[in-house]
């Protein structure tokens, strides 16, 4: 199985950004090239729909890392590493598909954050504590405008995590 993250774009404005711009695609390497209508290489967007076509345009080869096993099945490893300079966003850029796993897990109802967090203020009411987190969680939830560009063997999608929903594009 293989899995690539291409790129990751802010959307809005919201706290958790630092210093990260909003509509810049944060690509993950420089093989793939996103490009509009005419050809162009788009380094920004405003709308995920500029987007027409992402083009992989690897020149290393597919097997460099290829391990050859007993049974004559092959595992393939995929190396990736962020760089950049102290400040440039390395963390940020992390918290960011932190915080978009976080999202897409609360929804599904993966991680139950509210409901421990509802069931602590129930069972502890006089800790503010509680309080202050679950509105915190919630404004998080509610205010975090993502897309994450990934591919799997089966093509290349896009999820958009927007304050009203979720999701997935193929």
């Amino acid at each position: 199985m293989i899995f690539k993250l291409l790129a990751l774009r802010i959307n809005s404005d919201f706290p958790l950004q630092k210093n990260l711009k909003k509509n810049l695609l944060y690509k993950f390497s420089r093989n793939f090239i996103f490009l509009n209508e005419h050809g162009d290489n788009l380094t920004s967007v405003k709308d995920y729909r500029e987007i027409k076509k992402i083009e992989d345009r690897s020149t290393y080869p597919k097997d460099l890392y290829s391990i050859k096993k007993k049974n004559d099945q092959s595992l393939s490893i995929n190396i990736s590493a962020i760089l950049g300079r102290n400040g440039a966003g390395k963390s940020s850029l992390l918290e960011m598909i932190y915080l978009l796993i976080f999202c897409l897990a609360e929804k599904r109802g993966e991680t139950k954050h509210r409901q421990f967090i509802e069931e602590k203020i129930k069972s502890e009411p006089l800790v503010e504590r509680w309080k202050s987190l679950l509105t915190s969680t919630n404004q998080l939830l509610d205010t975090t405008d993502l897309e994450i560009y990934y591919q799997t063997p089966s093509g290349i999608y896009l999820i958009k995590k927007t304050p009203k929903q979720t999701t997935v594009k193929h």
